[in-house]
């Protein structure tokens, strides 16, 4: 029995070439349930009679088939309670709640053939030209070496010939960063004051100390009966105040960014960070904690970068390594009309022109890395996905308003006018936890008042 490793297990990427041209959609009208049931009576002499239900389901009120609209008498729960129904009419298959009319196929852009879907991934569905007389790929096959014909022969998955497209999950809108859940506890009625919780958070965050020993050294140094699960209760507590706090204090950021994945532990196993850096302003835009390192993740990060221009630059520029998820992000971006350049740095030696070029960049988030590391290995992991959204947001509050740094003159990336007069660092976070309430107040009666008006 071997036994199990302590490190994660870092797999090279795979290489994979995206093809940029979009595929000929066209719509295919369905007809009207009425419509099929005539001819439903025509072929078959009798009507085609509603479900007749061992058991009583409750579907939603006004379910119909979204792709002919025949009534909920026509159909059946196709997989039980988990959402799937089949129409008896037209015998499609849908999810509850779908809002379709109609029915699109996708053809190649090369030769107009029929997209077949040959592979499901987590986050995007493949479809392939398989027409042997496409002009793409009967480039492609042309131009192939002696020996790629011979590993093509041999291995056909091997070489890319053929015209492929991918079509996302998800959509602009659902690309949601993760944030700390409502806190057990209410900082302004909890036991102790803010300036207490001010320590707390410098030797939790700043010092990266784990909870247990935070609550020793306020017992055993300050005489503060503080147990563990409170440490924790306090960082829940404060990150979830400082979460959109720190995002409406993110603005006027460079045009290029770079950006990496870590790993973490959440209850024993490798959970992902993907951190994104302003490497001029050393301002940590997006710090995502995801279960998987995938295209989904991927997106939703840069997604919370552009979300924090007004404007996006005409030269905006990521910089990231060799994980074929940040091309895959690209051309998401790119079909739904947001432009950026994506450069690539891969390895750890400067084999190409633009790995020489933009090293430093790369360079920029490992030391990142690093810094979040070593605040994070005394914390021997997380008990839960929602602790590990918690640290990581009091880590980018601490990094982004209370962190100097010799490359900003001893400065602190974004500057908090309030809290220069305070000197030591526990009475910085009181005030900056005070001023984080206090956004979220005003944020929370805005969104009342523009409820009221819409009402």
């Amino acid at each position: 029995m071997k036994p199990k490793t302590n490190k994660p297990i870092s797999k090279p990427y795979r290489k994979i070439e995206v093809d940029t041209e979009l595929p000929i959609v066209e719509t295919i009208e369905v007809p009207n349930y009425k419509e099929l049931l005539k001819q439903y009576e025509y072929k078959h002499g009798k009507p085609l009679k509603p479900i007749n239900r061992r058991k009583k389901i409750n579907f939603p009120k006004g379910t119909k088939c979204p792709y002919c609209g025949s009534p909920k008498e026509y159909i059946y729960t196709n997989n039980g309670s988990k959402g799937q129904c089949l129409c008896k009419v037209c015998n499609n298959t849908f999810m509850l709640g779908s809002n379709l009319n109609k029915k699109t196929i996708s053809k190649c852009p090369y030769c107009g053939h029929t997209l077949e879907k040959t592979k499901d991934r987590n986050s995007f569905i493949i479809y392939k030209c398989k027409n042997d007389n496409c002009k793409y790929y009967q480039n492609k096959l042309n131009s192939l070496t002696k020996e790629e014909k011979e590993i093509y022969k041999s291995n056909p998955g091997k070489l890319k010939l053929r015209y492929i497209y991918r079509e996302f999950k998800f959509s602009l809108a659902s690309l949601n960063p993760n944030t700390p859940n409502r806190p057990k506890i209410d900082l302004a009625k909890a036991h102790n004051p803010l300036n207490v919780v001010g320590l707390i958070m410098t030797f939790y965050v700043n010092f990266g100390l784990s909870s247990r020993t935070v609550s020793r050294i306020m017992d055993e140094v300050f005489s503060i009966k503080v147990s563990h699960q409170t440490v924790l209760n306090y960082a829940q507590a404060t990150a979830y105040y400082l979460s959109s706090f720190t995002k409406d204090h993110i603005k006027d950021l460079s045009s290029k960014l770079c950006g990496d994945e870590t790993y973490i532990k959440v209850k024993g196993k490798w959970r992902y960070i993907f951190f994104i850096l302003d490497p001029v302003k050393k301002i940590l835009i997006s710090s995502l904690v995801s279960k998987k390192r995938d295209t989904l993740a991927a997106c939703t990060a840069i997604k919370q970068v552009i979300d924090c221009f007004k404007e996006i630059p005409e030269d905006l520029t990521f910089i990231f390594d060799g994980n074929p998820i940040y091309l895959l992000a690209k051309m998401f971006f790119a079909k739904n009309n947001i432009q950026f350049d994506l450069k690539t740095v891969i390895g750890l030696t400067n084999d190409d022109p633009i790995s020489a070029e933009f090293r430093p960049y790369k360079q920029f988030i490992e030391r990142l890395n690093r810094t979040f590391k070593d605040n994070y290995r005394h914390t021997n992991g997380f008990g839960s996905f929602d602790g590990a959204i918690s640290y990581v947001t009091l880590f980018t509050a601490w990094f982004n308003f209370l962190r100097p740094h010799s490359a900003l003159n001893g400065k602190v990336p974004i500057p908090i006018n309030e809290l220069n007069k305070y000197e030591t660092m526990p009475a910085k976070w009181a005030k900056l936890i005070e001023l984080a309430q206090i956004h979220t107040i005003e944020n929370q009666k805005h969104k009342s008042n523009v409820l009221k008006e819409a009402a």
